[in-house]
């Protein structure tokens, strides 16, 4: 799956915050048997730790872009072979991603 890692601090070359996941993952079958990812809601303690509303698995190397409204969008191919996004959700702020749209097709 999906890491980030981040520079907080752009005049500090060694503020790189720890490297997060995209959601919480519960390695279990029940949910019940994660109690904290399922307490883990938008704007809790448990919620700075990861960088997504999702887990994203891509299969091939991620690129990043810059759109026109200046958020980040980042591509990736999934194990079904198309095109998903994950968009900033505030332009220059790595903090947050969300999903964004995918591109259905194939891509050769």
């Amino acid at each position: 799956d999906l890491w980030q890692v981040y520079q907080e601090n752009p005049k500090d070359p060694n503020s790189f915050l720890p490297a997060r996941e995209g959601t919480c993952m519960c390695p279990y079958v029940s949910p019940d048997d994660c109690p904290w990812c399922v307490a883990c809601k938008p704007g809790t303690e448990c919620d700075k730790h990861y960088f997504c509303d999702h887990a994203p698995f891509p299969t091939s190397q991620a690129s990043v872009l810059m759109r026109d409204d200046k958020k980040l969008q980042v591509n990736y191919r999934g194990f079904d072979g198309q095109m998903y996004a994950l968009i900033q959700k505030k332009a220059g702020d790595p903090s947050k991603y969300e999903a964004g749209p995918v591109y259905l097709g194939t891509f050769e």
